[in-house]
C-alpha cells in the first residue's frame, strides 16, 4: 500500500477550492450567529490537512484580513500540507489557537511518523506550542490550550480507535465549554 510523504506532489488548487468551501461552511455558521469561538473543524486523512490550511489560514491569506478566531482544529490521521510556505499562510489567531492532533501509530497511509513531522514543523517554522499527549500528566494538564496536542494510538491503522474518540471528546468539551447556566 503507498503511504503519503512530503515527497509527494501537492494539489495546491484543490486544497485551496476545499478551503474556500470550509471558509463558507464557517461564514454561513458565523452569519446564523453562531460564535466563531464555539466553532471547531475537524477533519480526518486529506481532511487534516484541509482544516489546517483554513482553520490556522483560510481566508486570511486571500481576503488579507485576520482570518477565523475558531475554538480549534482537530487532525486525526492528516499531515501539514503546504509545507515550504505553511508560515506564510497563517493568521495572527493560528499560535493562539488548540489544536488536537491524533494518530495511529501503526498507520500505513499516512504513515505516524509523517504525522509527527508535521507537527514538529508546527513547532519548528510556524512557532506554536507542540505537546506530546504520551508523555505523562502535565503534558495531559494542558490539553486543549493554545498549540498543538499530538497524541498518538498505539497499534492504530488508518483509523480512529475508541480512545481517540474520548480524548476528542474531552478535547471538545475543554474548547466549547457548556455556556448554560445553573
Amino acid at each position: 500500500m503507498p503511504s503519503f510523504s512530503f515527497a509527494e506532489p501537492e494539489d495546491t488548487s484543490g486544497m485551496w477550492d476545499s478551503v474556500r468551501k470550509l471558509d463558507a461552511l464557517v461564514k454561513a455558521e458565523v452569519d446564523a450567529g453562531i460564535p466563531q469561538e464555539r466553532i471547531v473543524l475537524s477533519g480526518f486523512s486529506q481532511g487534516g490537512a484541509i482544516v489546517l490550511l483554513a482553520g490556522l489560514g483560510g481566508r486570511a491569506v486571500r481576503e488579507g484580513g485576520e482570518g477565523w478566531k475558531l475554538a480549534g482544529v482537530t487532525v486525526m490521521s492528516g499531515w501539514l500540507p503546504l509545507r515550504d510556505r505553511f508560515k506564510s499562510l497563517i493568521s495572527p489567531h493560528a499560535l493562539t489557537m488548540p489544536i488536537f492532533w491524533g494518530h495511529g501509530t501503526d498507520d500505513p497511509l499516512v504513515r505516524y511518523s509523517f504525522g509527527r513531522k508535521s507537527a514538529e514543523i508546527l513547532k519548528d517554522q510556524v512557532g506554536l506550542a507542540l505537546r506530546w499527549g504520551d508523555k505523562g500528566e502535565a503534558e495531559r494538564a494542558a490539553f486543549g490550550s493554545a498549540g498543538v496536542s499530538f497524541l498518538g494510538y498505539d497499534g492504530v491503522l488508518h483509523a480512529a480507535c475508541s480512545k481517540e474518540r474520548a480524548d476528542l471528546k474531552e478535547f471538545l468539551k475543554r474548547v466549547i465549554p457548556d455556556n448554560h447556566s445553573g
